[in-house]
């Protein structure tokens, strides 16, 4: 597995793990708008990591 494989799993499974630590947070904001900003970067992460190839030599 090259680096730049290596670094676009760590930062997905980075994006997973933010949300779902916002989602078990209570009282900080409402309900609509946290899974709302959820969404945005679930779906900010899944579009970019396919772009992200590794580069040729």
């Amino acid at each position: 597995m090259t680096w730049r494989r290596a670094h676009v799993a760590l930062a997905l499974t980075i994006a997973i793990g933010t949300v779902i630590h916002v989602l078990l947070i209570e009282g900080t904001m409402e309900t609509v708008t946290k899974y709302g900003l959820s969404a945005l970067v679930l779906l900010a992460a899944l579009r970019i990591a396919p772009r992200l190839r590794p580069r040729r030599r």
